[in-house]
């Protein structure tokens, strides 16, 4: 079967009226921005994809990660699991689909840490140990099902040198030690006969040379070159000045053949204080720096912060976030996803909470609500390269909605009765779950083309008093965002009698 006949957007699991799923796309300014992800994805039944997904408390436990890993394998195959860590080894918990154990001596450093002793490697944490008996191991937790049956080769990031112990897989089935296979100066890799629900590792002295053991992480993947492979890697705390302090990330990540980059950390940089545009400006130019001296050719999407809370007090750095990286986008050629607007904008963290989708210090999400967040982020990323493959054009998808916020709002069953928009390219059948309200306006044979903001007809309204941005979005079938970029309104202020054009 064709690709593009596989591909159908992601049920959600709920569907709160708050939520702007008209908003959901990845953006970008120049087509070049996702030129290298989307083609590769093109081809992902004959070439591996490869995805890193970077973050904070929000990632280490993988939730929306993960929940994004699943349904986007569904499509474009099972390239791996993607990296793991014996997060036992740093006092802390592993991700929602395994748990570590750890024996032995062990040291560690974390991205987090102001002066951390040991380089820290692509997954933000290093574990060292000098414990010629130590061991550590991963175990999957059967109900969640992540492993895939190809899911055969093993990985193991750590220092390989004269000095370093050595570190043999146990075969689970025999007891025996296996030993590795040298990859390169930062990889052992081992090739398994069947895939294994738990991965126990031993460290072995064998001469008088071997002093310790430092590692970076296990990547598990397939043993073909095709499907996708999503590695997830965050910190708990974690922010860009934490993700520059990994020394080792660029020498990694370049054995990654990274394809795109979801750069999604900020809500440590931006949970405090007032928003101060240079430094993070200056933090996240860095960061690009880094990305792309270690990925030349990768696609980079910046992700905004959800709105959230801190001591009961709204987080206004979140809006001004979002605001920002759309400037900073178009200047460095990046895609960026404004989960901030799609999540509800300003206020709607209390939503979530209400709605049992976020946890009471209004920061993180319940596991529903991290479930749901997978399943946003999975379809933008659809949504986007549905229009890639469809768009020829050069410059697109920049405040291109086709839906209102209103109309979606408006049927919580949408999930259920979600209609499919067919169209013919190339005389093969692309099925493309879109809003239901499209299903009115939908032709034989429909195109998308670039909006013209500034030469559309439009009408002229005037603000009257208690009006704001959404309740005119929702009166004209328009979204928040067309709103203010058709009048160029930096901020959500409005003043009685004011006129607005409507897209």
């Amino acid at each position: 079967m064709p690709l593009l006949q596989k591909i159908h957007s992601v049920t959600y699991s709920t569907f709160p009226s708050f939520l702007d799923t008209s908003s959901n796309y990845i953006e970008w300014f120049q087509r070049k921005s996702m030129d290298n992800f989307y083609t590769k994805l093109s081809k992902s039944q004959h070439e591996k994809v490869t995805i890193l997904h970077i973050g904070d408390s929000h990632i280490q436990t993988d939730i929306s990660s993960g929940t994004a890993r699943t349904e986007l394998q569904k499509i474009f195959g099972y390239g791996g699991r993607g990296i793991v860590f014996p997060y036992a080894i740093g006092n802390t918990h592993a991700t929602y689909d395994y748990y570590t154990k750890s024996s032995g001596n062990w040291e560690y450093s974390k991205n987090t840490q102001r002066n951390p002793k040991l380089p820290l490697s692509i997954t933000g944490i290093t574990g060292l140990s000098k414990d010629t008996n130590a061991s550590f191991s991963i175990h999957f937790r059967k109900n969640q099902q992540t492993l895939h049956p190809d899911f055969k080769k093993i990985k193991l990031f750590c220092s390989i040198s004269d000095s370093s112990l050595e570190c043999k897989l146990i075969n689970q089935h025999f007891q025996k030690y296996i030993s590795p296979n040298l990859n390169n100066q930062f990889t052992y890799e081992w090739i398994i006969p069947d895939t294994l629900n738990s991965l126990k590792f031993q460290l072995n002295k064998s001469n008088t040379l071997q002093k310790q053991f430092e590692i970076y992480g296990i990547s598990i993947e397939n043993t073909e070159p095709k499907g996708l492979l999503y590695h997830s890697v965050g910190i708990n705390g974690a922010t860009m000045q934490s993700f520059l302090s990994q020394k080792l990330f660029e020498e990694q990540a370049k054995h990654l053949n990274v394809d795109l980059v979801i750069f999604d950390l900020s809500t440590n940089d931006l949970a405090k204080g007032s928003f101060n545009k240079k430094t993070i400006e200056h933090k996240l130019t860095q960061s690009i720096h880094r990305i792309r001296n270690a990925a030349p050719n990768a696609s980079i999407i910046i992700v905004g912060m959800q709105d959230s809370y801190l001591n009961n007090s709204n987080i206004e750095n979140a809006y001004h976030y979002s605001n920002f990286i759309k400037e900073f986008c178009k200047n460095k050629d990046i895609a960026f996803y404004d989960y901030f607007t799609v999540a509800g904008g300003r206020y709607a963290m209390k939503k979530w909470n209400d709605s049992g989708l976020a946890q009471n210090d209004l920061i993180h999400l319940t596991s529903k609500g991290y479930k749901l967040k997978g399943e946003l982020l999975t379809n933008a990323l659809l949504n986007s390269y549905f229009k890639y493959v469809n768009l020829k054009k050069d410059t697109l998808i920049v405040q291109q909605k086709e839906t209102s916020a209103s109309s979606l709002s408006t049927n919580t069953d949408l999930t259920k009765d979600q209609t499919l928009l067919e169209t013919k390219k190339e005389n093969s059948l692309i099925d493309f779950d879109l809003p239901i309200d499209l299903e009115e306006k939908q032709t034989s044979n429909p195109t998308f083309e670039k909006i013209n903001l500034t030469n559309n007809k439009s009408e002229t309204y005037k603000v009257k008093k208690g009006d704001t941005l959404m309740k005119i979005a929702k009166k004209f079938n328009t979204t928040v965002s067309a709103l203010k970029q058709k009048n160029s309104l930096k901020n959500d202020a409005l003043s009685i009698d004011q006129k607005l054009s409507i897209p």
